[in-house]
């Protein structure tokens, strides 16, 4: 019996539209069509702690352009998702209503806890883990998650407001960055994020990054012929020079620098050395061995949850 299943998650960034395949007697699953679009609906919400109402017309207008392409697949179940930022707007029911209304789609609000479980559930699918300790990162824009797994299943999980875009907004770097930033944003991020490092062991060999800041790290890599293209690869291994390398060259660059870079998603570059750099303090407090990029994370995780 053959099922076909839309997922759209709304973070704090971009909406993302995932439409699947599903045989439910095989549990084989076939990704027939991704869309990312930008929508930044976290834009201003870390200064008014609610959405603005430029932010909401993007996003009734993206996914009212994703509910008239589900319309056309003839799908047979979906699953509207939404993160950090609609867990943090005081004004998010507005637009949940809104959308219900223009749409007929009802948006369903996720802890923090819960994305983590599903973005674990799309990154086991897409790597083989081995007995030793990984930590998978998935950092958002609102949000980053953080889950302690091995091949024997989910340790721990947390999710903390410390995206790349709330990181941004609440530091206010300058741009490139300097030094003194760097010290800010590493005093920061060993305040936040204590309730995970009390818990994590000493060394963690491997870090899985999925989606997003991941997605444009490998980009870079084969833009840069560092890497070979492997089109419909389930994850790449992006050696540890190679990430310190790619965080040098982009260091002294300006926002408009960066946007140029080859590989680079224009819409990512404002906020991507927050990314960076959560991603290398992580790197140098667990001693991180390799670093596995994989595409799957939390929308794939939800088809995968369904089966």
């Amino acid at each position: 019996m053959e099922q076909r299943i839309a997922i759209i998650d709304c973070g704090t960034n971009t909406f993302n539209l995932l439409l699947a395949k599903v045989d439910k007697v095989s549990r084989e699953v076939i990704f027939l069509h991704e869309e990312k679009r930008a929508v930044k609906i976290g834009k201003g919400l870390t200064e008014k702690g609610e959405f603005t109402t430029e932010a909401m017309e993007r996003a009734m207008d993206v996914i009212s352009a994703y509910a008239a392409q589900i319309k056309d697949w003839n799908v047979d179940q979906i699953k509207v998702f939404a993160t950090a930022g609609f867990r943090i707007s005081k004004n998010a029911a507005i637009l949940i209503q809104q959308v219900y209304h223009q749409t007929g789609l009802r948006i369903e609000v996720i802890s923090g806890e819960q994305e983590a479980n599903l973005i674990y559930q799309g990154a086991k699918h897409a790597y083989l883990m081995t007995d030793q300790p990984h930590i998978i990162i998935d950092i958002g824009g609102g949000s980053t998650e953080f889950i302690l797994c091995s091949n024997m299943g989910m340790q721990q999980c947390w999710s903390f407001e410390a995206g790349a875009s709330r990181l941004l907004e609440i530091l206010k770097p300058s741009d490139p960055l300097c030094v003194e930033d760097i010290q800010r944003i590493r005093i920061y991020l060993q305040d936040i994020l204590k309730p995970l490092t009390d818990c994590l062991p000493s060394i963690i060999p491997v870090l899985i990054g999925t989606s997003g800041f991941f997605d444009t790290l490998e980009d870079m890599a084969v833009s840069g012929n560092y890497i070979s293209e492997q089109p419909g690869a389930l994850y790449r291994e992006i050696p540890t020079d190679l990430f310190y390398h790619l965080y040098h060259l982009m260091l002294p660059l300006d926002v408009h620098q960066r946007a140029v870079f080859p590989g680079m998603i224009p819409f990512r570059a404002e906020m991507i050395m927050m990314a960076f750099e959560l991603t290398r303090y992580i790197m140098e407090l667990y001693k991180v061995q390799k670093i596995i990029t994989t595409p799957y994370s939390m929308k794939e995780g939800a088809i995968f949850s369904m089966l």
